[in-house]
């Protein structure tokens, strides 16, 4: 079987083309990589187990080649040059499968052909029958890599008849399927993760695998071996699909976007905090961020929830990146949020824990003995609102004040909701009360009488709100001149399903699949009649700071707003096309398409620009081998 077939690949300094064409068979990155241990990389792909020799004087080549003859013969492995990669490589075509009949001897693959591939040219697959030989084919795979390990660091090579398939490890057969009912059957080593598992179906099913389950629906952890977990030979687990996902935020200058592989790429600007090594500690960070359940991004600063539960921060250690990327011992979480210099953890106990600027709530030991049975906690520009299951609200932070001027009408409340600068509690009787901070720090209030039980959201920008109902009505409060009065088009604001806000600014998108601004006049997000003729069909909005993105069934985008933080897209329109999702930042915007492109635009030092890791930023959908 191919599990059993070797290759090299040895390459000199002939110049970077050679290795382009190896890294886009094998689909690595296209730079040199720089995790090869002297001059060779072990990687996986398809069903090999290979050696990848980038640098021809390496000194583990007559290693990897001794163990080889006391393994399987005095054959040595043949060279391939990278001519062999272009001509296999350019070849897409590929034969109808059909099973590999019972005791058929599939022969070892001609010079530059992978043995997978030469199966397939043979048109053969392996099926559920050959699991068992598979599997332990597998395990005799990773006795030999061990060996090679072994004589690399000196040791002596390892005989012929110390080792075989049948004096392997035992091996177990474990099958994971997808609801889409395509299955990978995988031959697995009892000691190794359940993350590892993930990691080998997701390279035979080509989809990201977030989490496995068991049939019962238990999440398997990661961390946990396959014989801890009690997996048992034949058992079949439910794959959790992982899909490409951006994660800005108006309060940052970094962009996310998470690969379906679980790779997670960072661009924006690095020098926000110097000394507080943001870049430094992102690019450690980036690894573990693949599996995390949530990543929050603030000004100088971010924090995720790991697969685990733990909560990981980085970057200025006084706005909340306390321990450069290291897990905090918080206990199980279940919510994470953050401002512009401060985070707040609600865990599953109901107590909520937070650290950062105490000035912007990352000190709440003053309301501590209050943050118990809380069922939600959300943040504002230096604040945080909890909301209790008894109905009462906790607020901290700068508006802390404010908050307690209105201590008796911050009961009996159902759901809190946050803007920019302010926080909407709505209480039981349908009316509500917003309280916020001006921008010469003064405490403002505003209230809304009832107006119906039915409120799905409230959008505040600012200094104004905006609820939507579930019969798709909008009503208006706060300051008139940003978006408080919705008179002029109120006859508009009807069977709305989706508004979002921009700094004076507000976009409301119809049923219909026409959008209605309002605002503030001096704000240029407020006015969409240049583009209106083209606001047809749209199905989903996105905002920056002080510009507006529309994304239409068709895949276009139309922008408006500010031209300098995404509001002119002409740079990029002729490559948004066929755009599937978009999200806004603090000043740009960001468009994942269809084939797995990521299209940036707005301020550059923002997220506008991500010229720097374009490589990394397309095939987003697809999984390459680690």
């Amino acid at each position: 079987m191919d599990l059993l077939a070797w290759r090299r690949a040895a390459f000199g300094d002939s110049g970077p083309g050679d290795w382009t064409a190896v890294a886009k068979y094998f689909g690595l990155a296209e730079d040199r990589p720089r995790g090869s241990y002297r001059g060779v990389i072990r990687l996986w792909w398809r069903d090999l187990v290979l050696f990848l020799v980038v640098d021809a004087t390496s000194p583990l080549l007559d290693a990897v080649e001794r163990v080889h003859s006391r393994f399987g013969g005095k054959q040595t492995f043949p060279r391939l040059t990278a001519q062999h990669f272009r001509v296999h490589g350019a070849d897409p075509s590929l034969p109808p499968h059909r099973p590999i009949p019972p005791g058929a001897d599939v022969g070892p693959a001609p010079l530059g052909e992978s043995c997978a591939r030469h199966c397939e040219n043979q048109g053969q697959v392996c099926v559920d029958a050959d699991l068992s030989a598979r599997a332990s084919f597998l395990c005799g795979c990773i006795q030999f890599a061990q060996a090679v390990a072994q004589c690399a660091a000196g040791q002596a090579a390892v005989a012929q008849d110390e080792w075989s398939p049948e004096a392997a490890m035992p091996c177990i057969g474990i099958h994971v399927l997808l609801l889409s009912g395509r299955k990978a059957s995988l031959g697995v080593d009892p000691s190794q993760t359940v993350r590892c598992l993930a990691e080998q179906a997701q390279c035979e099913l080509g989809v990201g695998i977030r989490a496995l389950c068991k049939p019962g629906g238990d999440v398997l952890n990661g961390s946990s071996t396959i014989a801890e977990a009690g997996l048992e030979d034949g058992e079949a687990l439910t794959g959790v699909v992982r899909s490409a996902t951006l994660i800005t935020s108006p309060l940052s200058s970094s962009m996310v976007c998470v690969r379906a592989d679980g790779a997670a790429v960072r661009w924006g600007k690095t020098s926000l905090v110097k000394v507080g090594g943001f870049a430094e500690s992102w690019a450690a960070m980036l690894p573990q961020l693949g599996d995390a359940k949530q990543i929050c991004l603030s000004s100088a600063a971010a924090a995720a929830v790991l697969a685990d539960g733990r909560v990981a921060a980085w970057g200025s250690s006084f706005q909340g990146g306390v321990l450069q990327g290291k897990a905090l011992n918080l206990g199980s979480v279940l919510h994470l949020t953050c401002n512009t210099g401060a985070f707040a953890a609600l865990r599953t106990d109901g107590t909520v824990v937070a650290w950062g600027m105490p000035t912007a709530g990352g000190d709440a030991r003053a309301v501590g003995h209050m943050l118990t049975e809380v069922r939600d906690v959300v943040a504002c520009d230096g604040a945080f609102a909890a909301l209790r299951r008894d109905g009462e609200v906790v607020v901290w932070g700068e508006l802390a004040h404010a908050a307690e001027r209105l201590r008796h009408q911050l009961r009996d409340v159902t759901r809190v909701f946050s803007g920019l600068r302010a926080f909407t509690a709505l209480r039981r009787d349908g009316s509500a009360v917003s309280f916020g901070m001006d921008e010469e720090g003064e405490d403002c209030f505003w209230a809304l009488e009832a107006q119906g039980m039915d409120v799905k959201h409230v959008v505040s920008n600012a200094s104004a709100f905006a609820a939507l109902y579930s019969d798709g009505r909008v009503v208006t409060w706060g300051n008139s001149a940003k978006g408080g009065d919705s008179s002029k088009v109120e006859k508009k604001l009807c069977e709305v399903t989706d508004i979002v806000a921009t700094e004076y600014a507000f976009c409301a998108l119809r049923a219909d699949g026409t959008v209605v601004t309002w605002g503030w006049d001096s704000a240029s997000a407020s006015d969409s009649t240049a583009v209106q003729p083209s606001l047809i069909g749209v199905y989903r909005l996105a905002s920056t700071l002080t510009s507006f993105a529309a994304l239409r069934k068709d895949g276009r985008v139309v922008t408006w707003g500010s031209a300098d933080s995404g509001g002119d897209s002409s740079s990029v329109k002729d490559q948004l096309f066929d755009v599937q999702e978009i999200a806004g930042g603090g000043l740009a915007f960001a468009a994942l398409r269809s084939d797995g492109t990521v299209i940036t635009w707005g301020e550059p030092d923002h997220g506008g620009d991500s010229s720097r890791v374009r490589k990394q930023l397309r095939a987003v959908h697809e999984c390459v081998p680690k």
